[in-house]
């Protein structure tokens, strides 16, 4: 029996061979993984690809042909999550309309939730759009799509056209129960093609790391986000917006313990909790150590500088060679760094590392080298701060990179531009994002390329060279900024 429902990862920027001029993105919403199982739990046979994936296995690669080589199902699912993917998505929607005409086509996710009006109106292959928290609706939109009764405005959270074609919302709100959200499952990827080559796209390998086969993968610890950093779609204030959530929601700690006790028997050398345990809280991260067996590898992102007791647990309780930190300090000016949410000065930041050499645990340090306040002299700052770093931090235990962030939808910096000291915001709709999505690659850093420019000009090409003359001095322990 062909599959009843089909899940598609898209490709940022879609072409005819290889995974296009930009980076491939391949990493699946963690939530998606729990929809999927939900699907499978009740019955429905789903299949996934993830496009990244198959043409980094095969550049040759057609979506079309591996359409045709199916039966058609009654549902296909796409993520338009991070705004990288929506032109990918709507592509992806448009060739399986042709190959698939009865398939009922559904996208979900944060970017599909921020833009569902926009999503409907340009793209007539799309049947409906998830809105905000998805399992429930998923489930019900394949029971209609499987069984032929399809009424996805009778749904929660789905926007959909009416009879006449008038982009329309359903009036009913949902949000995830804890008792779902703690037993969803984002550990069995038997459904995905090219499982065990995804997993090894996921492990952050860091520089103890020499097997080319070891595997990572996210997994699912809560929901939401308490922090309001300046770049991020992703927090308190779009959470609110797009799926209600007013608070973090958070997995029974015992049963996310059990999930990486799995992963770990199933051979994963390295697991990514979805939030930071830190914002979790105390009782929360305790309880979660407490339940691991074994020395699993974990990868972990602190939003501000993690607890010593984080640190203590990573290196009493986990295999250190999988094990690693990454932090977000963004900038080696204190101003700059407070300025978009990060509550710690470059003393606390030494500190830390050194605390983390003390204890064998691998840094990864991420800045980022175009965020309003960065300018020539910043710069100069962050270099100096890598600089110590790399000091304090054996050869094998800290790695840096700085990278150019472009606009987020319902980030602070795109809704308050002037307390950023932002003068032009260019990416607002979806066109404007797939616009972005289809512009040329690598990037120039010209002014205004990701999506903003700043009331102060600055002259990011000479700022690039600085961070990439430091990458220079240290191959392998500092990357240069990625053109992507």
């Amino acid at each position: 029996m062909g599959a009843q429902a089909v899940y598609i990862h898209p490709l940022p920027a879609p072409s005819g061979r290889g995974t296009g001029p930009g980076a491939a993105y391949p990493v699946i919403p963690v939530g998606l993984v729990g929809h999927v199982n939900l699907l499978r739990e009740a019955g429905v046979h789903v299949q996934g690809v993830n496009l990244g994936v198959e043409r980094m296995l095969d550049p040759d690669f057609q979506l079309s042909a591996w359409l045709r080589q199916r039966a058609e199902p009654a549902l296909v699912l796409v993520d338009m999550h991070w705004y990288e993917h929506v032109w990918g998505a709507l592509v992806v929607a448009e060739t399986v309309r042709v190959a698939w005409p009865h398939t009922r086509i559904v996208l979900g996710g944060l970017s599909a939730t921020h833009f569902y009006a926009a999503v409907l109106e340009r793209c007539a292959a799309v049947d409906a759009v998830v809105c905000g928290p998805a399992e429930d609706a998923v489930l019900q939109l394949a029971h209609q799509a499987v069984g032929g009764t399809w009424a996805p405005l009778d749904v929660a959270n789905v926007a959909s056209r009416d009879g006449l074609g008038v982009v329309c919302r359903s009036e009913q709100r949902w949000l995830t129960p804890p008792d779902l959200l703690d037993r969803l499952d984002s550990v069995d990827l038997t459904w995905l093609e090219h499982a065990a080559a995804y997993r090894r796209m996921l492990h952050s390998r860091p520089r103890r790391v020499n097997d080319r086969n070891a595997q990572g993968q996210w997994i699912l610890s809560g929901r939401g986000c308490a922090y309001a950093c300046g770049y991020c779609g992703g927090g308190r204030h779009a959470h609110r917006v797009l799926s209600g959530l007013t608070r973090v929601a958070r997995r029974d700690p015992v049963r996310l313990a059990a999930d990486v006790n799995r992963l770990t028997r199933l051979g994963v050398e390295q697991v990514a909790p979805s939030l930071d345990p830190d914002m979790l809280g105390r009782t929360h991260r305790t309880a979660f150590f407490d339940g691991l067996e074994g020395l699993p590898g974990l990868y972990v992102e602190s939003y501000q500088l993690p607890s010593d007791d984080l640190l203590v647990r990573l290196a009493g309780a986990t295999h250190l060679d999988h094990t690693e930190v990454a932090l977000t300090p963004l900038s080696g000016n204190t101003a700059v760094r407070r300025l978009h949410g990060k509550r710690y000065d470059n003393v606390q930041l030494v500190d830390t590392v050194r605390r983390t050499a003390e204890l064998g645990v691998a840094v990864f340090a991420f800045f980022s080298l175009n965020l309003p306040g960065e300018d020539e002299q910043t710069v100069q700052e962050t270099v100096a701060l890598v600089r110590r770093l790399l000091e304090v931090a054996p050869a094998d235990g800290f790695r840096a990179i700085s990278i150019c962030h472009t606009i987020d939808p319902l980030s602070p910096m795109s809704e308050s531009p002037g307390a950023f000291g932002v003068d032009w915001v260019g990416l607002r709709t979806l066109d404007d994002y797939v616009s972005y999505a289809q512009s040329s690659r690598p990037f120039t850093f010209a002014p205004g390329e990701r999506g903003f420019t700043l009331k102060t000009p600055r002259n990011l090409p000479a700022m690039v060279a600085a961070w990439d003359a430091l990458a220079a001095e240290h191959p392998g322990r500092v990357y240069p900024v990625p053109r992507v």
